[in-house]
């Protein structure tokens, strides 16, 4: 069964699980399963949660393979991206060469908390909702089925909410890195920053290509 079928199942469940929240979820995943299958390495991007302060519900996967990147936010994952499939060029390259909305439809994507929040999350609550919301969670992560994760979830204790034996080491540059199981495949972990962390983007991506260097062995 396609992935994209999956997922959808997995939130109808979801949904009815949780009614009271069922016109809220914004719903996120795989952008566009035919590019993303294609990927080497298939990346997913975890975050806390939607901005979506006046709770206008809408589908990542819908806007993003649509429209490609709008934001800031969405720009960095790009950049990112286009870093780990090519070897961390220099940025002005991105600038000049990347195919943007190819780049992503490319992706995954998923927040913890499926309820928009405003610009500031609550840590507290991005746990509730992590804790409340594990299996589904997980089950999320193994559909998608990444090659590696790359997490801008702030708290990093809530990484053991999703893999329970997850152990981080130091990557030499204050970024933790770890290897968890994800339908039985080891896959890398990096607990980096949040995509719209205030930093220039050139810093974060040369920080995250430091980073990823240090699991290419």
């Amino acid at each position: 069964m396609p992935k994209t079928r999956q997922l959808n199942q997995l939130f109808n469940r979801w949904k009815r699980q949780r009614p009271e929240e069922a016109q809220l979820m914004c719903l996120d995943g795989i952008i566009c399963e035919e590019h993303y299958e294609t990927a080497d390495p298939k990346i997913l991007f975890i975050a806390k949660e939607p901005n979506d302060p006046r709770g206008e519900a809408f589908d990542f996967r819908e806007w993003w393979c649509e429209d490609g990147p709008q934001y800031a936010f969405s720009w960095r994952l790009c950049q990112w991206a286009y870093g780990i499939w090519n070897g961390f060029p220099p940025l002005t390259q991105f600038d000049e060469e990347a195919d943007t909305l190819n780049i992503m439809r490319s992706i995954a994507f998923m927040n913890l908390k499926k309820v928009g929040g405003g610009n500031q999350a609550d840590p507290q609550e991005i746990r509730r909702f992590t804790e409340r919301d594990q299996s589904f969670l997980r089950r999320q992560i193994r559909i998608i089925d990444p090659d590696i994760i790359v997490g801008g979830i702030g708290d990093s204790s809530l990484w053991s909410v999703l893999f329970p034996d997850i152990e981080f080491q130091p990557s030499g540059f204050d970024i933790g890195v770890a290897y968890v199981a994800v339908n039985e495949k080891k896959v890398p972990v990096i607990d980096f920053y949040h995509p719209s962390h205030r930093v220039p983007r050139a810093m974060s991506y040369c920080l995250l290509g430091r980073v990823f260097q240090t699991i290419q062995t």
